[in-house]
């Protein structure tokens, strides 16, 4: 068995297709995937996991990309 831990992606999307296609891909490529499918989910999920990389959809209904990627940047832990 392989000790090694899996890098870790979030997906922050909110269209379904898009949300398959990325996590079948990653998943295959041995990474561990985290989703969300609103901006405020997966600012929500930062509180408890830190991923090593995040996939940020611009265009979302809510709290789009931007404002996403604003407040991560805003808070030191992310």
């Amino acid at each position: 068995m392989n000790n090694e831990q899996k890098s870790s992606v979030l997906i922050i999307d909110d269209t379904l297709g898009n949300l398959k296609v990325l996590f079948n891909y990653l998943e295959k490529a041995n990474f561990k995937v985290l989703i969300a499918e609103k901006g405020e989910s997966g600012l929500k999920r930062l509180k408890y996991l830190k991923p090593d990389i995040i996939l940020l959809d611009v265009i979302m209904p809510g709290m789009d990309g931007f404002e996403v990627c604003r407040r991560l940047k805003a808070n030191e832990e992310s």
